[in-house]
């Protein structure tokens, strides 16, 4: 395996670190179409720091679905999650999947925010949470040990997850809300996009018209807020990351406690960012792109949307365009 941070001896790798503190999380908020794979990559380029995609969908995309990793190899062929897998569980065959898609029912649907960030509320969900949880403990501590890094870049994006990790003692996520003017997050979720993570059929991500997109960019921005209130956050827009992609990398290694002073020129100058190999699970195709990849905004949105559809998207998405700091006439 390469583009790790350290390779831990095996006395470490099965006993340290499955008793270690607190596992470090940079967990990347929000809604998808943001960003949130390139800002999770750029991270993961960062000494000490290992990228491994949406976290949240590993049991669901990697041991149901055995999808590709972003290494290019199918997870069940993928050494790093193997060795996650054994290390953690004694293996993925050890696990009952029917059971963790019921837990996932039970815990991780936008529904149940409210009781996951009020412990007492539903006796039945505080049940579902602390199973999740220690079963999400082992899987972490493993990613841990195996990477050899001490932070984890988790980029599964959605507030219920989120709020299950900081639920789970031996946790410790720090949430970065990224963000992105909803009229360009609209635009690009009314492309199709071709997924290519799937080897047995061909499958595209899905797609949302104006009124329900709007819907999800405000319910799910609302609730990582809320989210986010309960531990350590900060917002970050899309639009600022590739524009000034160090300085804003500065910023959130050192809101993560890191070290923020290191030399990132290896990786990132203003207008380019050079991403590696990786073992990241789910998000965008991108994922599977290396080498040097341009940085600039994405305003296709100003050409491809009428003015009618950004008046409205912009009108509807108001409470959140203005704490954004976007305005409602751009373009």
């Amino acid at each position: 395996m390469t583009g790790f941070c350290r390779k831990p001896s095996m006395n470490e790798t099965k006993e340290q670190a499955l008793n270690s503190e607190s596992i470090d999380i940079a967990f990347v908020g929000g809604w998808g179409r943001s960003g949130s794979t390139l800002l999770s990559r750029m991270l993961g380029e960062v000494p000490d720091f290992v990228a491994v995609g949406e976290v949240r969908d590993v049991f669901l995309r990697g041991i149901m679905e055995d999808r590709v990793c972003g290494c290019g190899s199918r997870f069940s062929s993928c050494e790093f999650w193997q060795e996650v897998g054994d290390n953690a569980y004694g293996g993925w065959s050890q696990l009952d999947v029917q059971r963790l898609k019921d837990l996932r029912v039970a815990t991780d649907k936008p529904w149940h925010v409210p009781a996951l960030l009020k412990p007492g509320l539903r006796e039945k969900t505080d049940h579902a949470v602390e199973e999740y949880g220690n079963l999400l403990l082992q899987l972490y501590r493993s990613i841990k040990s195996i990477s050899g890094c001490n932070y984890i870049v988790d980029a599964s994006k959605i507030a219920s997850y989120g709020a299950i990790l900081h639920r789970t003692d031996g946790l410790d996520p720090h949430f970065i809300h990224l963000v992105r003017d909803p009229r360009g997050t609209l635009n690009s979720w009314m492309k199709q996009v071709h997924m290519t993570d799937d080897l047995d059929r061909v499958r595209y991500m899905p797609r949302y018209n104006s009124l329900s997109g709007i819907a999800r960019y405000l319910g799910y921005n609302a609730e990582m807020h809320a989210v986010g209130r309960k531990s350590e956050h900060m917002l970050m827009r899309y639009e600022d990351l590739v524009s000034n992609p160090e300085e804003n990398i500065r910023l959130a290694l050192s809101f993560l406690g890191a070290d923020d002073g290191i030399d990132l020129s290896q990786f990132i100058n203003n207008e380019k960012v050079n991403l590696g190999m990786n073992h990241t699970i789910a998000g965008n195709p991108m994922r599977h792109s290396s080498g040097w990849i341009e940085l600039k905004p994405d305003n296709a949105w100003q050409e491809k949307l009428s003015k009618s559809q950004q008046l409205m998207i912009g009108t509807l998405s108001y409470p959140l365009l203005k704490k954004y700091k976007y305005s409602v006439f751009a373009g």
